[in-house]
């Protein structure tokens, strides 16, 4: 008979049974249940991955001991673990800080409180500079300014107890703002490579032979210590690690901060304290000890900047010139490669993936719109009827509700007394316009004020200047004003006649003061008084209906005049809280079609009734091309208008894509908007309605919201297959771009001119000659030239690329910071090794000429050094040894010498150590390595 197995069951079933029951309760005796690493079999794959690990690839040899891929990257998930924990702990005790400062505030003295209000007041401005990559490296000094701001309260001579709490806890608060920002706490030892997991071991050996070791009691302690005895519970981190982390333990998680520790530790032994003001306090300096000729020649190399002309070359001048096809089995590889990927024109590698799209509705006021004009007539006419009769009673406008200007106009404010008011205040801007003007050295038709053209003398000169009767004036040095116009030479000889006593009075005679006096007397009779009220009231009425209107529009003024009427909530601001409350703070979702139905009522029964003009965009526009709209238009102007002139010192512009606050929350953490029917003021928060920005329509302002969202979708071959046959002829494109700029650069090295002079001229003609081989104009327009100015480590440009070949307006010099490529009108998506490659060629001499290219490689740019700008001795002197303590430029040039020096001196202590510990790594570990620092790096 054949073998059954299940007659072998049923003949040992109760031996089977008995096994089977031992064995689970072996597996629920090993089993803690509480998983995360705490039992035997969470640690027992982890054990057998790292002894898998040992089996990856051999990088190094440390003491005869071979260091493997495996290794390295468990030791980076324990440094992630720790660095991660100390950074949420540091936030956390911020927060606990700033609420000690909170609770005090009200038992500050009035000094302390001013004192801590300006910083807090500061801490808005640090965010900003932080989220700015233009300003973000003015952080720190912002920072240790803030922080010797709040230390004046420990010197008060009189602070209170709390005074003094509430300082120390605001200054570790500060303290603590920048170790927290970031997921790597312990920036003594960097986390991002294998070469810094190396080091980092290199470390963790010379820490075991000095004998540093650390109980996990001694961790918790530093952990107190670190965070000034103010981090009091970590239940809070250890559940957001949980969550961020796979197999968190609070046990191995004390071990991994306790290797950081040892690994600073080691460093303060060997380096003295990485840390000025701990160095200071210690008295543990770091072993460097340069000498002044040091000083100066890092002064040169780092302040000594290069100016360069860059030609772009772009890839779009020669997708007509592609003239191949590709096949079907090209294109369908092409989008199974990256189907899934998002389309985003920042990147070299393209995606198909079809991006967010939106539609934006908006409209604009100025308060110049008849509505408000109308409304602000009657109500300045009704104010002053009930003047008259003393009634208090409110003004009905069309279309605005009694309660909304309740308390707008009161009896005391007829339309009379307001234009007395107005006229009080144009006399006194007048008489201080016209004192100024008198008083200063120089004389011109822009100086001349509406008082002295209104003067009947000075009227009569303009007539006969008019009428081409110019003739001496009777005094000998007027005639020298005749080029400038009789009215000025006019006025010229007046305020020499009016000045003249008030010379002679100063001279020492026993009657000194009572000649003073009445030279003083004189000299005011002689300056113009403002015309009177008749002379202006039509002036002034119809700016008193101007003002009254925009109140009506957006509110009262930060600057009003007191007295004058007040409007508490403008209109505009009454429409953005209204249609918030009815989208539920912009909560509106697409399935809510009658709530939709009833805020699209609300908003065109406003516009209407305005005579506003609502717009959009019609169709859905995802990020990079909402800005092509042409219904966008007034927007996109505005938001360029906007960064121009925050840009404006700079002498260009930084370009900031305009979809980007339409789509995310926030940009640096790809935080996605999704609100609907939010109105904002744009291009930013509301301003002063009387200096509102101006834009080609008008003095408006404008408010914006989103009205729908279609979410990212995967195309299918046939719905992305123009996309994918695009970017196969932009591969193309791009490699004749490359030898096009090749050519182009050849072409300026073969030109006989190297004078650094006439370089300039050089780069244009070959500009010019290339640009004419394009007939579309708009490929022409492309060829745009631009400078890059101040190309040194420590630059004084802000923004290097912003400026024309030919610029009309030099740029404007700022304080010293490190050297970076922004975007720019020019270079728009910047690639990241782009500053890097420029100081590599910033010491080659002038018309050596090299190729750059943008992140998504849409433009070459073919850049010649015109001329290198190298700093003195007494340049270095002025700035460095004759400038004040506290001057920025100076601290800044000291600080990155001492952070040069100290890289200098970590280096040699890692060869030193290296050399101890018996470091090898061959040529080809070597060739491993620097890959993985280059991949590292490009993500």
């Amino acid at each position: 008979m054949a073998y059954n197995p299940f007659n072998f069951f049923r003949r040992n079933q109760k031996t089977l049974f008995a096994i089977l029951t031992v064995f689970i309760m072996i597996m629920f005796t090993l089993s803690s249940g509480l998983g995360g690493g705490a039992d035997f079999f969470d640690w027992l794959p982890q054990w057998l991955g790292r002894q898998a690990g040992k089996k990856g690839e051999h990088l190094c040899t440390i003491d005869g001991r071979k260091v493997y891929d495996g290794q390295l990257r468990e030791l980076n998930r324990q440094r992630v673990m720790a660095n991660r924990f100390m950074s949420l702990a540091a936030q956390q005790t911020m927060l606990t800080l700033n609420g000690v400062v909170s609770e005090l505030s009200g038992k500050l003295s009035p000094e302390a409180r001013n004192i801590l209000q300006q910083v807090a007041q500061e801490e808005g401005f640090l965010r900003f500079f932080a989220s700015n990559p233009e300003l973000a490296v003015q952080v720190p000094q912002l920072l240790e300014r803030m922080k010797a701001n709040t230390a004046r309260i420990l010197s008060l001579p009189e602070a209170r107890a709390e005074d003094k709490e509430a300082a120390r806890a605001k200054i570790a608060a500060l303290s603590l703002m920048l170790s927290g920002s970031g997921d790597h706490y312990f920036t003594n030892v960097p986390n991002r490579n294998s070469r810094d997991l190396i080091e980092f071991l290199l470390w963790q050996k010379k820490a075991d032979q000095l004998g540093i070791r650390l109980t996990r009691a001694d961790v918790a302690r530093l952990i107190q210590d670190e965070f000034y005895g103010y981090f009091r519970s970590d239940v809070q981190v250890r559940k957001l690690l949980q969550q961020q982390m796979e197999g968190f333990q609070m046990e191995r998680c004390l071990d991994a901060i306790g290797e950081e520790f040892r690994v600073r530790l080691a460093q303060t032994a060997l380096l003295g304290s990485l840390s000025p003001q701990m160095s200071q306090e210690l008295g543990t300096g770091f072993p460097a000890f340069p000498i002044a000729y040091e000083l100066f020649t890092h002064y040169r190399d780092q302040c000594s900047a290069t100016t360069m002309a860059a030609i772009p070359v772009p890839v779009a001048n020669f997708l007509d010139q592609v003239t191949q096809s590709p096949t079907e089995d090209e294109l369908r590889r092409l989008f199974e490669q990256y189907k899934n990927n998002d389309y985003n024109p920042t990147r070299e590698t393209p995606g198909f993936k079809e991006p967010r799209r939106i539609r934006l509705a908006y409209f604009g006021v100025s308060g110049e719109e008849p509505y408000y004009r109308q409304a602000a007539e009657q109500l300045l006419r009704q104010a002053e009827e009930q003047a008259k009769v003393g009634s208090a009673l409110t003004v009905p406008l069309p279309g605005i509700s009694p309660a909304w200007v309740a308390g707008a106009i009161g009896p005391s404010l007829g339309g009379e007394l307001l234009l007395q008011q107005a006229y009080a205040r144009y006399e006194r801007e007048q008489r201080d316009t016209t004192l100024f003007r008198y008083q200063s050295p120089g004389l011109s038709v822009e100086r001349l004020s509406e008082s002295m053209v209104a003067r009947p003398a000075t009227a009569a000169a303009v007539l006969a200047a008019v009428a081409g009767q110019s003739t001496a004036w009777g005094h000998p040095g007027v005639s020298v004003t005749l080029s400038i116009g009789p009215p000025v030479a006019y006025e010229l000889r007046h305020r020499i006649r009016g000045s003249v006593p008030v010379v002679l009075s100063m001279l020492p005679t026993p009657s000194l003061l009572p000649q003073l006096a009445a030279a003083d007397a004189a000299f005011q009779q002689a300056i113009p008084r403002p015309l009177p009220l008749e002379a202006v009231r039509q002036q002034l009425s119809q700016q008193l209906i101007r003002e009254t209107a925009r109140r009506l529009a957006f509110g009262d003024s930060p600057t009003a005049v007191p007295g004058a009427p007040t409007i508490l909530v403008g209109d505009v601001q009454k429409f953005i809280d209204e249609v918030r409350k009815l989208s539920n703070d912009g909560r509106l979702r697409p399935s809510q079609k009658d709530k939709i139905a009833e805020v699209e009522k609300y908003i065109q029964e406003f516009v209407t009734r305005r005579g506003l003009t609502l717009r959009g965009n019609r169709e859905p526009r995802h990020e990079w091309n909402l800005e092509d709209d042409p219904e966008l238009a007034p927007l996109v102007v505005a938001q360029r208008e906007a960064v121009r002139q925050a840009a404006r010192s700079h002498g260009g512009t930084t370009y900031i894509p305009f979809g980007r606050s339409f789509f995310w929350r926030d940009t640096a953490r790809r935080e996605a908007l999704n609100t609907l029917y939010l109105p904002t003021y744009y291009p930013e928060e509301r301003l002063d309605p009387f200096r509102r920005q101006t834009s080609p329509e008008g003095t408006v302002q404008w408010i914006v919201w989103r009205v729908e969202e279609w979410p990212s979708r995967t195309l299918t071959y046939t719905e992305a297959r123009p996309m994918v046959l695009a970017e196969w002829k932009r591969q193309q494109a791009r490699r004749l771009a490359q030898q096009q700029a090749e050519a182009l650069a050849q072409a300026i090295r073969n030109n006989p001119q190297s004078q650094p002079a006439t370089l300039k001229y050089v780069v244009d003609d070959a500009r010019l000659e290339f640009a004419a081989r394009f007939a579309d104009p708009q490929a022409r327009d492309r060829i745009r030239p631009f400078l890059i100015e101040g190309v040194a480590p420590l630059s004084t440009v802000t923004n290097p690329t912003a400026q024309p070949l030919f610029p009309l307006i030099p740029t404007v010099p700022q304080p010293l910071h490190p050297f970076r490529i922004v975007p720019s009108e020019n270079v728009k998506y910047p690639a990241r090794e782009m500053a890097q490659a420029l100081l590599d060629k910033r010491t080659e001499p002038p018309k050596t000429v090299f190729l750059l290219h943008d992140e998504p490689r849409d433009h070459f740019y073919v850049v010649t050094i015109l001329q290198r700008d190298v700093k003195t001795r007494l340049e270095f002197e002025n700035a460095i040894l004759r400038a004040p303590f506290n001057d920025p430029n100076r601290n800044m040039v000291l600080n990155s010498f001492q952070l040069q020096m100290r890289e200098r001196t970590v280096e040699s202590v890692l060869a030193l150590l290296k050399r101890e510990f018996r470091y090898e790594e061959t040529e080809e570990q070597k060739k491993k390595l620097d890959e993985s620092e280059r991949r590292r790096e490009d993500t």
